[in-house]
């Protein structure tokens, strides 16, 4: 593990703040641990190993000093911190040029499509471990808007008929006397970088139409 205490990196009483700390430390140690178990299976060597765990440190590191700065944290900038690594700032970003190589030997290896098809036979819904995170969001989600008179829930369904965001998210909550869209709740995984862009964008828009948003990493390995 690259990370395995946040609490020193948490501020009291503010869920938000702690939850952006937290995802994505908890992505950096999802990418340590694939290199390691892309090495326990040959995929790579220790070399091409020790390249991506850096890649993984370098961005925990950098994550964790923006969670400690005082004046982003007194700005609340921790957030956008993050997606400013995400996308890329130059002040941050690590030379993703070294990982590149190591990382198309684990995902154009015979040996790697085999495991990866063997192991997504599931369709759209996805994998096990995506259907299980979808689940505990929908829980989540539950838990959040108890009151069924008031929240309609909805599970892997389009909003756009209900704000001008053609996105379809695992699960999303409806406000039943305004027919607006509260929250929206999403599983996430990570690119072959180590990245969520996808999600970053996604982020972006639903904030921008005042939409709550909610992400849980889907905790994923080769076996």
């Amino acid at each position: 593990m690259i990370y395995t205490d946040p609490s020193g990196h948490f501020k009291d009483g503010d869920e938000k703040y702690n939850e952006d700390v937290l995802l994505q430390l908890s992505m950096y140690t999802e990418q340590w641990e694939f290199a390691d178990t892309a090495y326990n299976l040959g995929l790579i060597n220790y070399g091409d190993k020790k390249t991506i765990q850096g890649n993984a440190e370098y961005f925990s590191d950098n994550v964790r000093w923006a969670a400690d700065h005082p004046i982003k944290q007194a700005l609340g900038e921790v957030a956008l911190f993050i997606m400013d690594a995400e996308i890329g700032d130059p002040d941050i970003a690590y030379a993703d040029s070294d990982i590149e190589n190591p990382l198309s030997k684990i995902y154009n290896n015979d040996n790697y499509e085999k495991i990866r098809t063997a192991n997504n036979p599931y369709g759209s819904k996805g994998t096990p471990e995506h259907q299980k995170t979808v689940q505990e969001l929908e829980d989540l989600a539950k838990e959040r808007y108890p009151n069924r008179a008031e929240y309609n829930i909805h599970n892997q369904t389009s909003i756009k008929s209900m704000v001008d965001v053609n996105r379809i998210p695992d699960v999303w909550v409806e406000d039943r006397a305004t027919g607006k869209v509260v929250e929206v709740f999403e599983a996430v995984r990570a690119n072959s970088k180590g990245m969520v862009p996808r999600e970053v964008k996604k982020g972006v828009e639903y904030t921008a139409k005042g939409i709550k948003w909610t992400v849980k990493y889907v905790i994923k390995a080769l076996k």
